[in-house]
């Protein structure tokens, strides 16, 4: 794998469309990574749209782009693509829930997806025709994960939905579990083969940000898509044929087993930067 130090190569290509996972590419928990700001800049200089494609899924688009405004990195709210955003762009996920009692193992932010998609959210999974897996949480997290797994195994053939894979976040502490740590583990113990994934890296998320590309007049395959986890971004390039840009020394990068061949539009940038 090719490793570089600057964006500008990968942005040169007509018509590039930059894609940016949120943490561990544009901050963390200590705030956002100082190289971000001359990245924005230089898009907007050069008329280089940004999306960012996270597997937040626990806080609302409006929520995020709250928060990037805090930052001083506005984004516009369409260009926010969560992995919950395929509660309703995916026309089989939006029927799932649509119409349907859901139970949402996250936060309270979260719910805004569900109900984009008529869903009605209930206060226990007993009660539930889906279960939606968006967020852990920081308190009492393991009495959440008994409740719904006590739910599920009285009910095996309730639907689970599962918003963010993401097994880790690196903060200061190092490596921190989050969703997906909880949900593989769920699925694993309670035999849950037919769950379904929506977010990174698994191709639904790829057809999300496909979609709302092609609908804002863009070719997916002149995304350059860069985030810390290269699962994420070989799934991408396999899915969109685009670029990739895996950046190694701001989050999971070298704490996440790579297997199998990467190709050669795929690139190594220790942070994701402009030089």
């Amino acid at each position: 794998m090719v490793s570089i130090d600057s964006l500008c190569h990968q942005l040169q290509s007509p018509n590039a469309i930059l894609g940016l996972d949120a943490y561990g590419v544009i901050y963390n928990e200590d705030g956002v990574f100082d190289t971000i700001f001359s990245v924005f800049d230089y898009c907007h200089r050069h008329g280089i749209d940004i999306y960012m494609m996270t597997n937040n899924a626990n806080q609302s688009i409006s929520d995020i782009a709250t928060k990037m405004d805090r930052f001083g990195l506005p984004i516009p709210r369409s260009h926010i693509i969560s992995s919950a955003c395929a509660c309703y762009e995916l026309p089989d996920i939006y029927a799932m829930l649509a119409n349907h009692s859901v139970y949402v193992y996250g936060r309270q932010s979260s719910h805004a997806y569900i109900e984009a998609a008529g869903g009605r959210i209930v206060a226990h999974p007993d009660n539930a025709d889906v279960v939606v897996l968006s967020a852990s949480l920081n308190t009492n997290n393991h009495r959440t994960y008994r409740m719904v797994h006590e739910a599920l195994q009285a009910r095996p053939q309730c639907p689970v939905l599962c918003l963010n894979p993401d097994f880790f976040v690196m903060n200061r502490h190092g490596l921190k579990r989050v969703m997906g740590f909880y949900a593989h583990q769920m699925a694993i113990q309670l035999g849950g083969q037919n769950w379904i994934w929506a977010g990174k890296p698994y191709p639904m998320f790829s057809e999300v940000v496909r979609r709302i590309l092609s609908r804002h007049g863009h070719d997916p395959s002149h995304l350059v898509f860069c985030d810390d986890n290269p699962n994420n971004v070989r799934q991408m390039v396999n899915d969109l044929d685009c670029k990739g840009v895996i950046i190694s020394q701001t989050g999971i990068a070298n704490h996440t087993p790579m297997t199998g061949s990467f190709p050669s539009t795929i690139v190594d940038l220790p942070i994701c930067q402009i030089l």
